[in-house]
């Protein structure tokens, strides 16, 4: 998908080998009034569920 992204001159796109490191990611860049959307698979929103509630 990063490379569909890449091709059309959209270069603002960072990949990351699993859920949770790309949901660390979006909280240290995420500001004090911003929103982080998940969507994907109900695996994938259900892993970020159990992270975001420890």
């Amino acid at each position: 998908l990063q490379e569909k992204f890449i091709q059309h001159n959209i270069t603002a796109v960072t990949a990351y080998p699993d859920v949770k490191e790309a949901y660390q990611a979006a909280l240290s860049e995420a500001g004090e009034n911003d929103r982080i959307v998940v969507f994907g698979s109900f695996h994938t929103v259900a892993e970020i569920i159990d992270l975001s509630s420890r």
